[in-house]
């Protein structure tokens, strides 16, 4: 593509000479009055070369050009035949790409014009790529915040309306979409479900294995929570290691590139009895109503490995009065100034100390102390907690 460039001048006939001898690939217009240089302004020339003597003389039509150079944004180097100093041009046309010391050597001048216009080329270049880059950024913000709001939609806005169980849940999402993930279903008149998944990673792939899994373990759209029988109740409830054990074979790494942690548990709201397995999640934590925790580490390794360590499943009773929580390991990984982790330890404690509360309350004082011991910055991963108060 030949490159055009206006020539502006007062008195062409002293610097003719020298632009004639440039390197013809340039196609130069030639313009000694200002209304023929305004006139073709308009084509939006490569380069516009101005002489800017009769501008700096208060030529009014010379000085109404310069204005319509600057507001153009067409590149604009600034000569004078009268000995101005590249300074005071530049003080004077602080918008002007550059300043000419001299224009009758027609070897530098071709030099320079080179160098400018390969500057020129590589800074439009850059603005293509930054603006696609920019697109591409909005686009993954999109992404990001599609993710986010499909992640709060599948968390329980309503728990089963029971009068033995009471529920309670937080959810702090990090500042980038994570895949925590969490339900409560009621299966049958003796049964809830619950669950707590982290599914490794962040960001729009993390979210959407996430999906993936809340289908998998849905009523409406899963085939993993009951089996089918031939005679009534017509259905099985699946235990949970079996539950396990057909998530990683569903969720081979090979396949999604993603492993992910899971506590699973089927709860008899009225006999507190309870059965679990878990996948290399952080355990969960009964709460007795005496103020002695047990943390329900059943063995079992991340899904997605598959199958490397069998999935146990155990058993427990909740009595009146006892509390089950299930948490993620942002909670735990929480770090302060000095980089401490929140720690094991110390929820063991909050959980133990604000037994007495209600455990809506309990859960938020929770929450509260880990934000606190962060010093109030913002959690670098999802903070998921679900309590259960039996009785």
């Amino acid at each position: 593509m030949t490159t055009s460039i206006l020539i502006a001048s007062a008195q062409l006939e002293q610097v003719q000479g020298a632009f004639n001898e440039l390197d013809s690939c340039y196609t130069w217009v030639m313009c000694d009055s200002p209304l023929a240089a305004e006139r073709y302004l308009f084509n939006m020339p490569s380069l516009v070369l101005l002489q800017v003597d009769a501008v700096l003389a208060n030529h009014s039509a010379w000085r109404t050009f310069a204005r319509s150079c600057e507001l153009s944004g067409v590149a604009t180097i600034l000569f004078s035949l009268h000995g101005c100093s590249s300074e005071q041009l530049r003080r004077e046309f602080p918008w002007c790409e550059g300043v000419l010391e001299a224009v009758t050597t027609s070897e530098t001048l071709a030099e320079y014009l080179h160098l400018h216009l390969q500057c020129q080329h590589l800074q439009q270049q850059l603005e293509l790529v930054q603006g696609r880059l920019f697109e591409k950024n909005l686009e993954l913000e999109e992404g990001l915040h599609s993710a986010a709001h499909i992640q709060h939609t599948l968390m329980p806005h309503k728990f089963p309306d029971l009068p033995q169980l009471q529920f309670s849940s937080r959810f702090i999402p990090c500042q980038t979409v994570g895949g925590d993930i969490f339900n409560v279903l009621r299966l049958d008149e003796q049964t809830v479900m619950a669950y707590m998944l982290d599914v490794s990673g962040h960001g729009v792939s993390a979210a959407m294995v996430t999906v993936s899994i809340f289908q998998a373990l849905s009523q409406h759209t899963g085939q993993i929570l009951k089996h089918a029988l031939d005679v009534p109740p017509y259905y099985q409830i699946t235990p949970p290691a079996e539950v396990l054990e057909h998530l990683d074979r569903e969720y081979p790494f090979e396949r999604f590139e993603k492993f992910f942690t899971i506590s699973y548990f089927l709860i008899n709201p009225f006999s507190g009895e309870v059965r679990y397995a878990s996948a290399a999640h952080p355990p969960a934590i009964v709460v007795r109503q005496d103020g002695s925790l047990e943390h329900l580490d059943a063995e079992g390794t991340i899904v997605g490995m598959g199958g490397v360590v069998p999935y146990e499943e155990e058993q427990l009773t909740l009595s009146r009065g006892d509390r089950l929580f299930l948490y993620t390991d942002g909670l735990l990984e929480h770090e302060n100034d000095e980089g401490e982790l929140f720690g094991q330890q110390r929820l063991d404690t909050l959980l133990g100390d604000y037994r007495h509360q209600g455990v809506d309350g309990h859960c938020q004082t929770v929450i509260d102390t880990v934000h606190s011991f962060g010093g109030d910055s913002p959690f670098r991963d999802d903070v998921t907690l679900l309590a259960m108060a039996f009785g």
